[in-house]
């Protein structure tokens, strides 16, 4: 039952800040929108992080800032060539 409650606040939250955007981008120039959007959205999750009991933690931000240096080694057995000579 809390998952379905949770579902709909979600739903609701998501599909009333979509409208209010799409309202706001007539009058505003889309850019203008986003910029203000966008941190409001992220100042009400950070209100609404220690409420709801959630953990930060600091340790994926490193591979979220660079991507690319973090990502897997490939394993030995397939680093080998595809054609070889016999």
């Amino acid at each position: 039952m809390v998952a379905i409650l949770l579902a709909l606040a979600s739903s609701l939250g998501y599909g009333g800040a979509d409208f209010a955007g799409g309202l706001a981008s007539r009058d505003a120039h889309v850019f203008r929108v986003v910029a203000a959007a966008a941190p409001a959205g992220l100042l009400v999750n950070l209100l609404l992080l220690p409420v709801l009991g959630a953990d930060w933690s600091t340790r994926p931000l490193p591979g979220a800032l660079d991507p690319v240096s973090h990502r897997p080694q490939p394993s030995r057995s397939s680093t080998r060539p595809l054609l070889s000579a016999r």
